[in-house]
């Protein structure tokens, strides 16, 4: 029976962060169905899907929904997550994210997903875009979506390996909301925003179909991961005392 629930428990932490992943991917595919939209709109849009997403379902899995953020979150050690939860996490982000653009297809009849908005900028730029601002999300996840405060205002509670986690913060989703709209005005006219492995994986997979592929595009993912890890290292050293064991 015990296992049963488990497997229960871990089957719905998965299909949260699917539904979860596939509500955002799917709310900036459909920004990007008109060419001539700005940021703006999208850059709002967005941030409302995703606060809202984190408010339902953060109890749930942890509302991550991006496969840079889950990575950061496991090897902060500041969330529930072992190694087989981590990658059926990013398994069922990335799977949201395809069949998001796949349900987007049957809107645009086989059109691409505009990726940037405004004029060509180098290659560097995007790249570099991406990474302060995947920078940004993962450290504002890690830093309010698990309480950071001490003593008995921070709710500890022990998982099966004895480490001490806390409670989620009820600033979580505003603030994940707000980094998609400081991201989406600051770069969407250099980068598109993406932001997430896998929207990257999600908008080149339709453009591949459309004869649009821009292969340069997946190094975005390595540029995303690259400002992930820089975030969790500063989270990290910004806030020792909760890597630090009482005596």
């Amino acid at each position: 029976r015990r296992q049963r629930e488990a497997d229960a428990d871990s089957a719905a932490r998965v299909a949260a962060e699917f539904f979860g992943t596939f509500v955002v991917v799917y709310t900036k595919a459909l920004n990007r169905l008109d060419a001539t939209v700005d940021i703006g709109p999208e850059a709002w849009s967005v941030a409302a899907a995703l606060t809202s997403m984190v408010y339902s379902l953060g109890g749930v899995s942890g509302a991550y929904f991006n496969p840079a953020v889950t990575l950061a979150a496991k090897l902060s050690g500041r969330a529930n997550l072992s190694t087989r939860t981590t990658i059926f996490y990013v398994l069922a982000q990335l799977v949201a994210g395809i069949a998001a653009t796949s349900l987007f297809l049957t809107l645009s009849h086989g059109k691409p997903i505009t990726l940037q908005f405004g004029r060509r900028v180098p290659t560097e730029a995007e790249l570099y875009a991406e990474s302060c601002y995947t920078f940004l999300v993962t450290y504002v996840v890690l830093a309010t979506s698990l309480h950071t405060g001490r003593g008995s205002e921070a709710l500890a509670i022990d998982d099966d390996s004895g480490k001490r986690f806390w409670r989620q913060s009820d600033i979580a989703g505003f603030a994940y909301g707000a980094c998609q709209v400081a991201g989406g005005f600051a770069v969407g006219h250099i980068s598109g925003a993406l932001l997430n492995p896998a929207v990257v994986i999600a908008f080149e997979g339709v453009n591949i179909f459309s004869n649009h592929f821009r292969g340069r595009v997946l190094l975005y993912i390595v540029w995303e991961t690259l400002g992930a890890l820089l975030a969790t290292g500063t989270f990290m050293v910004t806030n020792a005392h909760l890597y630090l064991h009482d005596p």
